[in-house]
């Protein structure tokens, strides 16, 4: 890792010679392309453990950019309870009126 320099990991010293397509980096696949996965990683197993749902990972547009999705489960498990008591409460008040729900 390049601790003496002020650059991005992965980015050659000085930047790259001019603007890069969206091209061998996007998604951080291959080896010699996957810079940082290992940082990625650590900081994915982190935010498990605080409770943080992290619902994917993928590398980005530049080496060494990488994006972590964020899911908050206490909001999505909330969204569901609300949707199935929402769907049993309507189906029930259907049922006492005799309404079949199509």
């Amino acid at each position: 890792m390049q601790t003496d320099v002020n650059c991005s990991i992965g980015l050659p010293v000085g930047g790259f010679p001019g603007p890069q397509k969206q091209g061998p980096y996007y998604w951080g696949l291959g080896a010699d392309k996957a810079i940082g996965r290992d940082i990625v990683d650590a900081h994915y197993k982190e935010c498990l453990y605080a409770g943080i749902g992290v619902s994917g990972v993928n590398g980005e547009f530049m080496p060494g950019q990488w994006e972590l999705q964020v899911v908050l489960w206490r909001v999505l498990v909330l969204m569901i309870e609300y949707v199935l008591l929402d769907t049993f409460s309507r189906v029930t008040v259907l049922q006492q009126y005799k309404i079949d729900e199509e």
